[in-house]
């Protein structure tokens, strides 16, 4: 690095960025190159007579293509020209002769594509430029001050940070290095050094990361973390791709029972009106959730209830993800949780923000729905009512995806296509149960043989099996006074589990029983008959292990 500095110390005429003046952090960006210097003579020899804004369009200047016919020939700026290549050959190019002018520059890569951007000064002021904008605005760009790579929000925010002071810049980046090194018991005293470098330099990303991690470790006073996130949040309000993520950082976590710092909701009030007034949406779709984290710190139980209902009725059909926090939220939030029925009336509630039309297939609205239902079901589980939590379940299993017992001429079938087709329904048979064995393979269980248990005139009878014949067996069937009326199964390339759907004889019963889950569960379970029917027999598709399984059925009377 001190040759490659001492290259543009010697021929300081030819440099474009005046060294005298340039912040450290664009020097070390100058330094930071690995072009060969009689390269950057070259490029230097080539294009010394062009003005700066000739330069930037060099990125274009290497032919396309993703077979240079190069032979063997080292790659070097005179070669790209030469031969061309492809966009990352582009990007050597034009970052070497970048080096070669004492322009700090490095490369951006989005989704197939890799670009140059650079720096350039006009006296002290600093600007970032890149090539193209492909919609890219995260492209990870290299750093040299940092491991790895850096998001590009934070490059440009080192650019707001030294045009707003350089010096201030520097203090406030010193200052956040220290703090981070003093020890925890220490911090709280240490507090005003680094709020006076907030206050100094609101755009120093190591200042402003700093504050993020202790105000949520809770080192500083809530007073003192307050007046730092005022002082930002009144700085950066107007940059909505850096604010955010730090304020993330500071703010109550779910289910935190505390707050981080005063003034948290008056803070995000005045960021809804600066937002709504530049019509940032996807910003203030953050905010609600912001908004209920803070409400439950302070125990302020009932507004966050009504934050995450609405948050939950909005993203239903179209955030499955933000659909399941919100119900999660809403769900640990209930005072008695995790055992209550102010809690179960509050999930009930949830389910009810998202209703799905059968027709409609797998789609968000279902994933979301089914987000709910099941912390439902797990509630009722908890609070011992397992006859609720199951018909629940398999009520919406049969809405969501149509119950069927595999009548009519495409019989359902949940697993893999291998294996060969097999039915078993013997004359007057009711299936009341399975006999199966389970096989492991690959780190996982899936079910490897299965056999029907049949009632034949008033006696039991094993049906003819699928899938080789295995020791270990488990009989899972209907109990006296019960009778079977489907599966719950779930598939992926085999048939990994399932649990038998149990109805009473008496039609008007309408408890519903689900027997314990045999072999692997997956997300997307499959329900296979249902309360109205009748089930005859097994169909599935088997070889050695059983690759696909349904059932043979008719309407109950």
């Amino acid at each position: 690095m001190t040759e490659s500095f001492l290259f543009h110390v010697e021929r300081g005429k030819d440099m474009r960025v005046p060294l005298r003046e340039a912040p450290w952090p664009i020097l070390a960006h100058l330094a930071d190159s690995l072009v060969p210097i009689e390269e950057r003579d070259w490029a230097l020899d080539r294009y010394r007579k062009r003005r700066t804004e000739a330069l930037r369009g060099l990125f274009g200047a290497v032919p396309y293509t993703l077979d240079p016919k190069r032979k063997g020939e080292p790659c070097t700026l005179e070669s790209f020209l030469k031969f061309g290549g492809p966009c990352t050959h582009n990007v050597q190019f034009a970052d070497g002769v970048f080096d070669a002018f004492g322009i700090p520059g490095g490369w951006a890569g989005g989704p197939g594509h890799t670009y140059p951007y650079w720096f350039e000064m006009d006296g002290g002021d600093v600007t970032i430029h890149r090539t193209n904008e492909i919609g890219n605005r995260n492209g990870k760009i290299r750093d040299p001050l940092s491991a790895g790579h850096v998001w590009e929000d934070r490059l440009r925010l080192l650019v707001v940070a030294l045009n707003h002071s350089v010096t201030k810049r520097r203090r406030a980046a010193l200052a956040a290095w220290a703090y981070r090194r003093v020890p925890a018991a220490a911090r709280a005293s240490a507090a005003p050094i680094l709020l006076a470098a907030v206050s100094e330099n609101p755009f120093c990303h190591e200042a402003l990361s700093a504050l993020a991690d202790a105000t949520r470790a809770r080192q500083l006073s809530l007073a003192d973390a307050g007046r730092g996130w005022k002082t930002i949040a009144k700085a950066m309000q107007n940059r909505p791709h850096d604010l955010p993520p730090l304020l993330n950082r500071a703010l109550p976590d779910v289910g935190a029972t505390a707050p981080t710092f005063d003034g948290d909701e008056a803070l995000l009030k005045r960021l809804e009106r600066a937002w709504k007034k530049a019509g940032r949406t996807e910003l203030l779709a953050r905010l609600p959730v912001w908004r209920a984290r803070c409400f439950a710190a302070r125990s302020k139980h009932a507004e966050a209830q009504r934050v995450w209902l609405r948050v939950a009725g909005e993203s239903a059909a179209t955030d499955p993800k933000r659909f399941a926090q919100a119900t999660a939220a809403l769900a640990a939030g209930v005072p008695g949780a995790p055992d209550s029925d102010e809690r179960l009336g509050v999930l009930i509630e949830v389910v009810a923000t998202a209703q799905p039309s059968p027709k409609a297939g797998w789609i968000n609205l279902h994933r979301s729905r089914f987000h709910a239902v099941r912390r439902l079901v797990e509630e009722l589980r908890r609070l011992g009512r397992t006859g609720e939590a199951a018909a629940v379940w398999v009520d919406e299993l049969a809405a969501a995806r149509g119950a069927d017992a595999g009548t009519g001429t495409k019989p359902r079938l949940v697993g893999g296509k291998g294996g060969g087709a097999f039915e078993d329904a013997p004359a007057g048979a009711e299936l009341i149960g399975l006999r199966v064995a389970t096989a492991h393979y690959n780190g996982r269980n899936f079910i490897g043989s299965v056999e029907g248990i049949y009632r034949i005139a008033g006696r039991e009878v094993i049906g003819a099996r699928a899938g080789r014949k295995r020791s270990g067996h488990v009989d899972v069937k209907a109990p006296e006074g019960w009778r079977m009326a489907g599966v719950v199964a779930a598939g992926s390339d085999r048939f990994d589990g399932f649990q038998l759907v149990l109805v009473p004889r008496d039609a008007a019963d309408r408890r519903v029983r689900l027997t314990k889950w045999i072999g692997t569960h997956r997300e997307h379970e499959i329900l296979i008959g249902g309360r109205r029917f009748a089930i005859r027999g097994i169909r599935a598709r088997a070889g050695a292990d059983v690759d696909a399984f349904g059932l043979i059925g008719a309407p109950h009377r």
